[in-house]
């Protein structure tokens, strides 16, 4: 099999991308209308467009994952943490149209995240040792 047209290959790329459009999108547009600001609100007009900006694209990403996940052959142990990560800050930055004190539950998490991160990893890790075993077997 192809691996760019797998839906593996698909998934990470489609994770890369989400997390560089928060990295370079979102946050910046964050920063300069006041979301992440404790002194000021977020202005009144730019809660809708933040929500626009997030929302719709965080629910496609996850759409897209749920339709994907089960075709996942490998390296599930990248791709699983990729995707718990991606989930992470991918809901806060959506939550963050509430304002900033959104920031503190995020920092009150972070340990759970960790924890389903590292599950992940190795959840992923043993799926993809039993899919090297088959992959050998298959071989001789």
């Amino acid at each position: 099999m192809n691996w760019i047209k797998s839906s593996s290959a698909k998934v990470l790329l489609i994770s890369v991308i989400w997390i560089l459009y928060i990295i370079f999108v979102i946050v910046p547009f964050a920063e300069k209308q006041g979301f992440l600001n404790a002194t000021t609100p977020p202005q009144e007009d730019k809660t809708l467009i933040y929500f626009l900006l997030t929302t719709p694209v965080f629910i496609a990403y996850i759409v897209f994952v749920c339709v994907c996940c089960k075709k996942i052959t490998f390296p599930k142990s990248i791709i699983y943490p990729l995707i718990v990560i991606s989930l992470y800050i991918g809901l806060f930055a959506c939550l963050l149209a509430m304002g900033w004190p959104i920031l503190w539950f995020m920092i009150f998490t972070i340990v759970i995240v960790i924890i389903f991160v590292i599950v992940s990893f190795i959840i992923g890790l043993v799926k993809d040792i039993r899919y090297r075993k088959r992959l050998k077997q298959a071989d001789t």
